[in-house]
């Protein structure tokens, strides 16, 4: 009969075994590679809602503030950010804008403003596109796009449903008074100052009972 082995023997044999294993088995490393993100969108005032007429002053309040940030594993090369607009589904070049970003570090990100002065009724698509040149080589492709959803309509309805009547002057009531100091403000702030007040009141009688 065989030697039985000792238990030590056995240990040690499968020891080696593991560490055969180890070395003859490819090393998986990490991706490198940069993965560029929207993060976040803030607009002026509480979608869907949009009160695009009367227009207000610029100054007041349309600036959209995207943030772009570097989720990868590697520093990201100069890039572009695109802001477009889409009206039921179609397209609307007059509003689109382009932004470069430098660079972006690893786990850094940056904000950028675009200028957003609707002149349009409906149902407003706003997509934001990250790389959207296609500049830099990422660890994931399919998530450089962010869309929000407002509805264009007449300064007055607060409400979104196409028509400045009762309901929208109870909105503007319920928030008379009330200031806010940053966006995104409500829409009952009609002018977008951060205060509503007799101003929003007389641009919400101006257009009383139109509708889109």
């Amino acid at each position: 009969m065989g030697r039985r082995m000792k238990p030590k023997e056995t240990m040690a044999i499968a020891l080696l075994l593991v560490i055969l294993i180890c070395c003859i088995m490819p090393v998986v490393a990490e991706p490198v590679a940069p993965d560029l993100t929207i993060e976040g969108v803030v607009l002026p005032y509480f979608p869907p809602v949009m009160a695009i007429f009367p227009t207000p002053d610029p100054v007041l309040g349309y600036g959209i503030n995207v943030t772009v940030a570097n989720q990868g594993t590697a520093d990201a090369d100069r890039f572009s950010v695109s802001f477009d607009v889409e009206l039921e589904g179609e397209l609307m070049p007059v509003y689109g804008q382009k932004k470069t970003v430098e660079g972006l570090q690893q786990g850094a990100d940056e904000i950028l403003w675009f200028d957003f002065v609707p002149q349009d009724f409906g149902n407003l698509t706003l997509i934001i596109t990250a790389d959207s040149d296609n500049d830099i080589v990422e660890l994931d492709e399919t998530n450089n796009v962010k869309i929000v959803w407002v509805i264009g309509t007449i300064g007055g309805d607060v409400d979104g449903d196409g028509y400045v009547g009762s309901s929208d002057f109870s909105i503007l009531a319920g928030l008379y008074g009330r200031q806010f100091i940053s966006p995104p403000y409500p829409s009952a702030d009609i002018n977008w100052d951060g205060y509503v007040g007799s101003a929003d009141f007389s641009m919400m009688a101006a257009t009383y009972g139109q509708s889109i």
